[in-house]
């Protein structure tokens, strides 16, 4: 307990306090270390049994979600730390897909003459089934998510990844559809990195995109149109929404992300 109270009292070389991450994580070795000194040395008690260690921030999950910039912060570490999910981490990001909506697309769902993404079915557990409510929706899709998507089937086609030849556009190690697991461990990554106060998952994602299109004032029917119906009666409500109008909304979320301007920075 004594040792819990000092590691909780140190602090980084900057003056800030140690995270709540970084405590229980040492806490967490050190208990290891304690159970196997106990069976190795015949100890007559663990002197950790008892001691309550520094719990994990939980934050609820109607809070879970993220800024703009958080998000714009989030997408570059996830490119820095594990590239291999930039691509489906950015569709993630600026279209609020479902995982299995994300993880389901083919290279023809692409339209890149019509400028369109069609997201037209889910898998789950590795199976294809229709998307939620059996809807269709068809997406503006953006430069940013082109340049993304070209560049990572470059790095699995330089890899020999299996897959290819069947159009997913993220395939596994085995050519199968993704898991959100394979995501999970770096995104935990990143954001630890982020200082967090959780581990941000698919989902955290739609809710940040939802929340952009309130901050970027999208017009609520365009909004149901991005984010998916879930009633008939709804979708008649906004089956009249366009293209045009879905790509003006996009262009507000690419605005909201800096994309352009980190580009022209670039240059």
């Amino acid at each position: 307990m004594g040792w819990r109270d000092w590691a909780a009292s140190r602090l980084m070389s900057n003056g800030k306090a140690f995270s709540a991450w970084s405590l229980a994580s040492w806490f967490s070795v050190l208990r290891n270390i304690v159970k196997d000194a106990v069976l190795e040395y015949d100890l007559p008690r663990d002197p950790c049994h008892g001691v309550r260690g520094v719990k994990k921030p939980r934050a609820p999950r109607a809070t879970r979600y993220l800024t703009a910039q958080q998000v714009r912060e989030f997408l570059r570490l996830v490119g820095v730390h594990c590239p291999q999910h930039y691509a489906i981490t950015l569709i993630l990001a600026v279209y609020g897909l479902r995982w299995e909506e994300a993880s389901a697309l083919h290279t023809q769902h692409l339209d890149r003459e019509t400028g369109e993404l069609r997201v037209v079915q889910a898998q789950v557990r590795r199976k294809l089934f229709p998307t939620k409510n059996e809807s269709h929706k068809m997406l503006p899709l953006s430069d940013e998510v082109i340049r993304a998507v070209d560049g990572h089937r470059e790095m699995l086609r330089v890899r020999r990844n299996p897959g290819l030849e069947k159009g997913l556009l993220f395939p596994d190690v085995n050519g199968d559809y993704r898991l959100p697991s394979s995501v999970l461990k770096g995104w935990t990554a990143v954001s630890r990195a982020m200082n967090l106060a959780w581990n941000v998952t698919p989902h955290d994602l739609r809710r940040s995109y939802q929340n952009m299109l309130r901050q970027a004032s999208v017009n609520l029917v365009v909004q149901q149109a991005l984010m998916g119906h879930s009633s008939d009666a709804m979708t008649m409500h906004y089956s009249h929404v366009e293209m045009g109008e879905k790509r003006a909304a996009q262009d507000k979320i690419i605005n909201l992300l800096q994309f352009k301007n980190a580009q022209e920075q670039g240059k």
